[in-house]
């Protein structure tokens, strides 16, 4: 009986399956003891014998922890998958996926992700449009005010209104500055 802790159990029934999914289990010497493809058991093909060692290598770093994905090429198919050494017994218990099952999942995600980019853009350049518009508001009313006093200085209207700007940030300051100078120049 090969135990693994609850967790692993746990989080190897939730995996998902695809018709590529190759579960396979290893004894302490690396040999293949239980594998979904019945053919692999107890095989000495040097291609994936390589990738049992590797795979054995790996899980000793994580000590009873699930490892890493780890990336190979297995008889020209591209795989990625993740293993688990049991504290007793010494068994490897492996599961791996070929690339090409997540293609599909990727592409959908990648097209995602461009248009979330894209809306989530426009939605900031709206927004800083908007404040931009929104601090930059006095600059209009200093304008009107300063082509309506250039205007009285030369003649082409009579009247000066004063501009109203109703802040003590620096626009309101200048805005106080023009008209206190265009009142002594009157």
């Amino acid at each position: 009986i090969i135990i693994f802790p609850y967790h692993t159990k746990e989080s190897m029934s939730k995996l998902k399956t695809t018709p590529s999914t190759a579960f396979f289990l290893t004894d302490k010497n690396n040999y293949i003891i239980s594998h979904s493809n019945p053919d692999l058991i107890m095989s000495d093909d040097p291609e994936l014998k390589d990738v049992i060692e590797r795979y054995s290598a790996l899980a000793e770093k994580f000590k009873g922890e699930p490892t890493d994905l780890m990336k190979y090429t297995l008889r020209g198919d591209e795989r990625v998958g993740l293993c688990m050494r049991s504290n007793e017994g010494g068994w490897l218990i492996c599961t791996a996926n070929s690339t090409d099952d997540y293609g599909e999942i990727l592409d959908t995600l990648i097209i995602h992700q461009v248009l979330f980019s894209f809306v989530f853009m426009i939605v900031i350049i709206a927004i800083l449009g908007f404040i931009v518009q929104y601090f930059l508001k006095p600059l209009m009313h200093i304008s009107d005010g300063l082509r309506a006093f250039f205007a009285f200085l030369n003649h082409t209207s009579d009247s000066i209104t004063p501009i109203t700007i109703k802040s003590n940030d620096e626009f309101g300051k200048m805005a106080q500055a023009i008209n206190y100078e265009i009142q002594n120049i009157r």
